[in-house]
């Protein structure tokens, strides 16, 4: 009549072929029951709030979606930006993950005690953590189910999930719930924003002592400090952490790795990505590790702001700025998002204390900088093209070169760019994950080609199977070939024979082209516009389309 599995690992069924077929169909909607994931570094120390008005600016045409633990709707801050939630809830004083993040998703890093507050963003709040037993479980079919239901093919979901599986693994295989992103990304149009996972969590006292006996931030270089499961997806976007204020007492200086990142698997054979792709802002800790509760704040139950550490509170400031970018370009595909987000983030130039080969695996591309995501400048212009091309094929897009730059005998000319794309993974050989290799190469308009294929990221053999390429900025004199259509060359290659030729992949090219010397008397943006106007016979805005 039923069994009672609260405290049942496994079991043995004596039963005929048709009534085991039965069993396992009545299970056929579970995909994964673990324990639920929750973390929170900080004092607990709250803040009440004073007098405040909220403005409320989101024009997003689809909600940014918060899968997390509940989201108390009721709070003050969130209840006007916030949809029905979704998913089985229950209640609680205590819960607060949900909350911290769903305000940051919506308020960025701008929220205060006092004053006026800025709504960004709209969230659509879903718990995907049911209670079984008495206990909230991790459920993945709430996501599933929640694509489904709100997807579209002509607009890109952004959804934030501050959530990882802490069991330690090696990459050697990639993790079920990696692989699951990284197709809902693709099937659902869907970029997922992920946290890097933070350190210290279900380590027994024993690992924790070592690991703080070797000291921030050479112990990084441990294998145990490396991300966690999602936070390896190559579809979607993986933030870290970097500190937000210092004391003299802290153990990190202001801007580099916060001490519970985690850093990406840059030992690991057949791991070519670069991860985390980017950084927030994130509280310090004192030299005896306790949290110093000096990063941005976040609303909490009882009408309260409250501090703590986490990448789970990164990874909201990267989605609320993603958000923000995508109400701007509302029609963009989710690879142009996260192509434009990565092309313009501010590099982190750790000092001496985190060593560049341990920096460049805790901080990816860097911070993002949404202001100059968003606007093109009358000495710099952003084109972004979004296109597909066949494996095994190769084509060329035009690009246009200004004239108002020429006549230099200098390095004048800068040309940037990024090119983004998300594979149908290959989940059987975690070497041919992503089983197609894009690249893109510029070339000049008398045939000339300027740069090969290879990202600036081959130390970490990025070039060879990631599907984010980022390129070493092409510096030119313009004596000549100014004020002609140069090209870019795609290339799209099988890394084996898992990926076949009738496949066409997506992709978005963001190239900028500068002029380095900066003169405010030309118009480099103005021209570019009226260059592509005459080519294509349309009016075109190169900062919405190309």
């Amino acid at each position: 009549t039923g069994i009672n599995t609260s405290q049942v690992h496994y079991c043995r069924v004596i039963a005929s072929k048709n009534e085991i077929e039965k069993i396992l169909a009545s299970y056929a909607g579970i995909i994964s029951v673990e324990e639920a994931p929750f973390v929170v570094f900080g004092s607990g120390i709250q803040s009440k709030m004073g007098k405040y008005t909220i403005e409320d600016l989101s024009q997003n045409k689809k909600s940014i979606i918060v899968f997390d633990h509940p989201v108390c709707i009721s709070h003050p801050i969130i209840k006007p930006l916030a949809d029905n939630p979704l998913g089985e809830a229950y209640a609680t004083t205590s819960e607060s993950h949900g909350t911290q993040v769903a305000s940051l998703v919506i308020f960025g890093s701008k929220i205060s005690q006092s004053g006026k507050l800025t709504g960004r963003n709209k969230i659509l709040p879903v718990n995907i953590f049911p209670i079984s037993n008495g206990r909230p479980i991790f459920n993945e079919n709430v996501i599933i189910d929640t694509l489904k239901q709100h997807s579209s093919p002509n607009i890109a979901l952004i959804a934030n999930l501050s959530i990882n599986d802490y069991t330690p693994y090696s990459r050697k295989n990639v993790h079920r719930l990696t692989a699951l992103l990284d197709e809902l990304a693709v099937d659902y149009n869907c970029l997922f924003v992920i946290s890097a996972g933070n350190l210290f969590k279900q380590w027994g006292k024993a690992e924790t002592n070592r690991i703080l006996s070797i000291g921030y931030p050479n112990y990084f270089k441990e294998n145990v400090t490396t991300i966690l499961s999602p936070a390896d997806s190559i579809n979607n976007l993986t933030v870290g952490s970097i500190t937000y204020q210092a004391s003299p007492n802290s153990v990190a200086p202001v801007g580099e790795p916060s001490p519970v990142t985690r850093r990406g698997f840059t030992d690991t054979e057949g791991f070519y990505f670069i991860k985390p792709d980017l950084v927030e802002y994130d509280s310090n800790f004192d030299s005896k590790y306790s949290c110093e509760d000096n990063g941005p704040f976040m609303a909490y139950p009882s009408d309260s702001l409250i501090r703590a550490a986490g990448t789970s509170f990164s990874t909201p400031l990267a989605t609320h700025e993603l958000g923000v970018l995508s109400q701007m370009y509302p029609e963009y595909t989710v690879n142009s998002l996260k192509a434009l987000v990565i092309h313009f983030a501010k590099p982190i130039t750790s000092n001496i204390q985190v060593p560049p080969t341990i920096a460049k695996s805790l901080v990816g591309y860097g911070l993002p900088d949404l202001e100059r995501a968003l606007y093109s400048l009358n000495t710099s212009s952003t084109i972004v093209i979004e296109d597909k091309i066949k494996v095994g094929t190769s084509k060329r897009l035009k690009v246009p070169i200004p004239s108002c730059i020429s006549g230099s005998n200098r390095k004048r000319l800068c040309i940037r760019k990024t090119l983004v794309y998300n594979p149908k993974i290959n989940n059987i050989d975690v070497k041919s994950y992503n089983p197609i290799l894009l690249s893109a190469r510029v070339i000049r308009n008398d045939g000339n080609i300027q740069n090969n294929a290879t990202s600036r990221r081959y130390q970490d053999g990025a070039h060879r199977k990631s599907n984010v390429k980022t390129y070493n900025p092409i510096e030119r004199s313009t004596n000549n070939h100014t004020g002609a259509f140069w090209e870019i060359e795609v290339m799209a290659e099988p890394v084996n024979n898992k990926a076949a030729d009738d496949i066409e992949q997506s992709y978005s090219i963001v190239i900028t082209i500068e002029d380095m010397q900066k003169d405010d008397t030309v118009d480099l943006h103005a021209e570019i516009q009226q260059m592509i106007e005459i080519e294509v016979g349309v009016n075109v805005n190169v900062e919405i389309d190309s």
